[in-house]
Formats: structure tokens, C-alpha cells, sequence
């Protein structure tokens, strides 16, 4: 898998750099830095489960280079913040150790990324465009389980990461300065893992103890659909 997801950012890296080379041989070029602040609804994965709802922002300083008979190349740095929780309660215990698995879990994500863009000039207020990025990431994911009488309590996973992303939109220029932006991306947040302990309740007794440590291992990636504002200086 991880193969394929690095497979897939090459591709997307090379058809950028074929794009701009193409640009290159008409360039009329002026640059124009830019302030854009951004909000996300994300669907984020892990390999046992997804956060649904994962709300996020991105603030993000750059510069364009317009190249008037093609299109214009993008810079940035980004940062983000996501944060999203995840629930799923499936009935009451009853003392079977089978008649229940509910987990929790809640996520909290930072990136910073350096993003390049390819921006198509259309002639018109319309602007496609189609991009990729590189940085870090942080996520700290706090997680519990129980299922009858196992249970893992409040367990958390937290690590730096190298984070990559590859997307597309489309800007819509709303004034001189202000473009609004509508776009497409997947992220590719690291490989995070982690040790809990797996607890045994012995009802009873009226006790619990840890039978054993449990690996909690997953690949974070997301889906995320971004609508913001940019401020062209």
C-alpha cells in the first residue's frame, strides 16, 4: 500500500513538472504574494475505522508568478489544524463477553506543508488548478475499546511524521484581489503505532487486570474538501 500511495505522488510530481516546463517557453512573469485562510471537511482513515466529520482551518503565505499566455506557478507554506471524534456503541454488556464492541476515539491532527500549484488561465474568472505538497505532520489520537469483558482504556498514539498531499480545484475571481477558492485534497498523514494494554474483568470478582499488551498500528490518510478565501497583495 505504501508503495502505490508513493507510486501516485510521483505521477502527480512529474505531471506538475511537465506542466510547468510546457508553461516556460512563454513567460511574462510577476510576481504577487497572497494570504489565504481556509476551511475543511475532511473524512479521515485509519486502518480500523474513519473519522466522518473532521473539521478543520489552513492558513496559508505564498507568491504566484503569473505567466500570462499559459497559467501561473504557486509557492506556499501551509498550516493546518483538524480535529474530529469517532463513536460507535453497538448495546449494552449483559456480562456476555461477546454481546458488545464499542470504541471511542478522539483525533487531533497539525500539519505544515510547502505546496506548489499550477493555476490555468482561462480567460475567464474561472481559474483551475492542480497541485501537491510536502511537509510534517502531528496527530494525537486518544483511543478506547471495550468488547464484553475486554477492554483497552483511554490509550493514546501521538508522533511526528512526514505527510505528503496531491489535489485540485478551481479559483474564482470574486474582485482584483480576492479570489475564492474551491478545491480537492488527499493527504497521506504517516504510518503511526503505538502499545495498549488489553484489560480482563473478571465480574465475579468484582475485579480487572491486563492480560496482555495490544499493538495498535495504522496508516492515517484523509479526503478533504477545502473552501476558502484568497487575499492577492
Amino acid at each position: 500500500m505504501g508503495e502505490i500511495k508513493m507510486k501516485l505522488l510521483q505521477h502527480a510530481v512529474f505531471a506538475l513538472a511537465a506542466v510547468l516546463c510546457l508553461s516556460a517557453v512563454n513567460v511574462s512573469a510577476e510576481t504577487l504574494p497572497y494570504f489565504s485562510l481556509k476551511g475543511s471537511h475532511s473524512q479521515i482513515k485509519t486502518d480500523n475505522f474513519d473519522y466522518d466529520n473532521a473539521l478543520g482551518a489552513k492558513w496559508a503565505v505564498g507568491a504566484s508568478v503569473l505567466q500570462e499566455s499559459v497559467g501561473s506557478l504557486r509557492a506556499e507554506l501551509e498550516y493546518s489544524g483538524v480535529s474530529a471524534s469517532y463513536f460507535e456503541f453497538s448495546g449494552r454488556d449483559n456480562g456476555d463477553p461477546h454481546s458488545n464492541e464499542d470504541r471511542a476515539s478522539h483525533l487531533d491532527s497539525k500539519t505544515l506543508f510547502v505546496n506548489m500549484y499550477f493555476d490555468v488561465n482561462t480567460g475567464t474568472i474561472f481559474t483551475p488548478y492542480i497541485g501537491a505538497g510536502i511537509g510534517v505532520s502531528n496527530a494525537s489520537a486518544d483511543y478506547n475499546f471495550q468488547s464484553g469483558r475486554y477492554s483497552i482504556p483511554e490509550s493514546r498514539v501521538s508522533d511526528w511524521k512526514l505527510g505528503w498531499n496531491v489535489g485540485a480545484g478551481v479559483g474564482v475571481r470574486l474582485t482584483q484581489q480576492l479570489t475564492l477558492d474551491l478545491g480537492y485534497r488527499y493527504t497521506d498523514l504517516g504510518h503511526f503505532s503505538g502499545m495498549a494494554g488489553l484489560y480482563k474483568e473478571d465480574y465475579a470478582a468484582s475485579s480487572t487486570w491486563r492480560t496482555q499488551e495490544e499493538k495498535l498500528d495504522f496508516d492515517l490518510t484523509s479526503h478533504e474538501v477545502v473552501l476558502g478565501l484568497r487575499y492577492t497583495f
